[in-house]
Order: C-alpha cells, then sequence, then structure tokens
C-alpha cells in the first residue's frame, strides 16, 4: 500500500526523504505508526483471516465453532473439531482433504 512519510526513514534496505510516498506492505504499516514514519491517521489495514476451515489450526477451529454456536461434544482433536464444524454446515463445504493424519 503507498504511504507518505512523516519523517525521512529507511525501509526495504532503501533511504526516503519526509514527505515521500512510497509501497509499503500493509502488516509494516503499525510499526512504521510506531515509529513515527507515516501518520497515525493511516489506516490499518487488517489481516486477511482464514475463512477454509481445512486450512485452519486446532485454537481457529474452536475460536471458529465458538463465534459460530457449534457444539463441539467435547472434541479436542483437530480432526475431531473440524468434522463437528463441516457436520454443522459451517465449513467451506467442501471436505478435508487426506486422511485425519494429514489434517493434524
Amino acid at each position: 500500500m503507498k504511504v507518505t512519510l512523516t519523517n525521512s526513514a529507511k525501509y526495504g534496505g532503501e533511504f526516503y526523504i519526509k514527505g515521500q510516498e512510497i509501497e509499503v506492505d500493509p502488516k509494516h504499516v503499525p510499526g512504521l505508526i510506531i515509529d513515527r514514519v507515516i501518520s497515525p491517521d493511516t489506516e490499518v489495514p487488517e489481516e486477511p483471516v482464514e475463512t477454509d476451515v481445512n486450512k485452519m489450526n486446532l485454537a481457529q477451529l474452536k475460536d471458529h465453532a465458538e463465534q459460530n454456536s457449534i457444539d463441539l461434544a467435547g472434541a479436542t482433536k483437530k480432526e475431531d473439531v473440524l468434522a463437528a464444524i463441516l457436520k454443522a454446515g459451517e465449513g467451506n463445504g467442501t471436505e478435508p482433504q487426506g486422511s485425519a493424519a494429514d489434517q493434524a
């Protein structure tokens, strides 16, 4: 994303001067604000949220289930939690790929 520098700074191995507009990685924006290199009014982009339950880790799956009021019925293993979410119809509509061991 493009930002305008409020102070001179080094970014990506290059030195830039105050007022210059440069392209930065959106994940660096919060740090650049803290370092007073860009304006605190700069919109901080949200990190993309993983929506494919087949790609989520166990913690993400449990959060997804809680946010969508899915009863996990005591499931603690990733493959069991994933199965409960898919059974509830809250996944992306696809079945997990590979064996249950591959999902761990």
